[in-house]
């Protein structure tokens, strides 16, 4: 970015908190909250604006909050999600151990393998390896592992690799959402909601498993002359070697396929042993990846060192914090009564506004932000007697699907999008993107906010 361009992107930062403080004080806000909404709102115009900075932009607008009184000390300590950032920590530790061992090439050598040259059959596995990948480890670090994969197949069988890489992405955010471990928007929608594994198994894995479905019928439709060239392509030149595995390939397995059932009956464990809720789902990677650091501890100090994303966990502890500004200086029980007013008790009602909201958010902004921000509305609409379990799940489907829209709609499309550049690839155009990112998004939203609207009768 130009000295031009962070010039105007700062004066554009300051023009947002300006128009957001007029507009503040013209509803009537409390100082305080007039404060804190306008910084808010000023951070995160800058971390979109200034991406590359965010990290940097999140410690200065928590700090003016503290500042400012709009943030105590006992609050960023109470909003920061600390369980869900150890979470992601230990999870990511624990996957990338794995990856240091080779455990994910041996995944993609399967895949392969199992194609048997069918270029077809190989494109429908690739985005269902995204989608599975996605729903078992983080969103991120599935992502890193398909677009190397999609960059060596795409340089193997000499194709264009952008038409891949975008169904990949689009696969890795709809997988996301089909446990709590594929994304942050998960956990931290599991951890506020004290949602178990099983829950997303019931209640999002099959939807999400319906999306990915369709996704895959809609891209043979507009990626249909890419898919037909790589077609072509893999028969003349992908041959598979078999299936190649190293020595303790099958421990690693064990230990992350035990790990996943503990985390899958995580809620049956803590009624048996008397836990609070919650208090297994936080242990079970914390045991896992102690172990593998004992086991393994070559390859965790290397994934200490370069496979943990750091500077985003510390942006989501800081932006976590943030939005808790917001909920202790009561503008999210202002906004809370707003859309009460607005639509009542009507579950349906609040569904679609829901849905909405996080559809609008979303591509805007990293999901998670959009998460952060609307989480706390709709646990202020439970306070207030309204039935908010149907929305969790909107919210969910709604922020994961709609990231597909654009490219900064989630981070895993910025990751993709990084490597495919560093590789030497251009990356596709904001129009080529909203071209096939519009068809990964509204269809499986709709499908998704149907199939909730018609099960929330059966929902506790």
């Amino acid at each position: 970015m130009s000295n031009v361009q962070k010039l105007v992107a700062v004066l554009s930062v300051l023009l947002v908190s300006l128009v957001s403080l007029l507009v503040s004080s013209l509803l009537g806000l409390p100082t305080n909250t007039l404060l804190a909404l306008s910084i808010f709102l000023a951070e995160i115009s800058a971390t979109l604006l200034l991406w590359d900075n965010r990290l940097s932009v999140a410690f200065i607008g928590v700090s003016l909050l503290i500042l400012t009184g709009s943030l105590t000390l006992e609050s960023f300590l109470k909003y920061a999600n600390l369980d869900v950032i150890f979470f992601l920590a230990a999870m990511m530790i624990l996957v990338g151990i794995l990856e240091e061992r080779g455990f994910f090439d041996s995944i993609v050598s399967l895949t392969i393998w199992a194609a048997g040259g069918n270029g077809l059959l190989l494109y429908a596995v690739i985005i269902l390896l995204s989608f599975a990948l996605a729903a078992v480890i983080d969103e991120v670090t599935s992502i890193v592992i398909m677009i190397f994969f999609v960059l060596s197949l795409a340089r193997q069988a000499q194709v264009n690799p952008i038409p891949l890489t975008l169904a990949c992405i689009f696969a890795t955010n709809i997988g996301s959402s089909a446990t709590p471990i594929g994304n942050p928007v998960g956990v931290l929608i599991a951890f506020r909601a004290g949602l178990s594994f099983e829950e997303f198994l019931r209640w999002s894995l099959p939807i999400s498993f319906l999306d990915v479905g369709l996704l895959i019928v809609l891209s043979m439709h507009f990626l249909r002359d890419e898919l037909r060239d790589f077609v072509r392509k893999i028969s003349l030149n992908i041959k598979s070697e078999g299936f190649k595995t190293y020595d303790g390939f099958l421990v690693d397995a064990a230990l992350f396929l035990l790990t996943l059932v503990f985390l899958a009956i995580h809620h049956q464990l803590e009624y048996l042993l008397g836990l609070e809720k919650n208090s297994m789902l936080l242990a079970i990677p914390f045991i896992s990846t102690g172990i593998s650091i004992i086991v393994y501890p070559q390859s965790a100090s290397r994934a200490l060192r370069e496979r943990v994303e750091w500077p985003t966990l510390l942006f989501f502890t800081l932006l976590f914090a943030s939005v808790g500004s917001l909920k202790s200086t009561g503008f999210i029980d202002y906004l809370s009564r707003i859309i009460l007013e607005n639509t009542g008790s009507s579950l349906l009602e609040n569904m679609v506004l829901m849905t909405t909201l996080t559809s609008m958010i979303s591509p805007l902004m990293d999901n998670v932000i959009a998460v952060s921000l609307l989480l706390p509305v709709v646990e202020g609409l439970g306070k207030a007697g309204l039935r908010v379990y149907p929305l969790y799940w909107v919210m969910l489907h709604s922020a994961v699907i709609s990231g597909n829209l654009t490219p900064i709609g989630s981070t895993a499309n910025i990751v993709a999008l990084g490597l495919l550049e560093r590789s030497g690839y251009r990356k596709p155009s904001l129009t080529e993107w909203l071209r096939h990112g519009w068809l990964a998004t509204l269809p499986p939203l709709i499908v998704s906010l149907t199939l909730l609207s018609l099960q929330e009768n059966l929902m506790p």
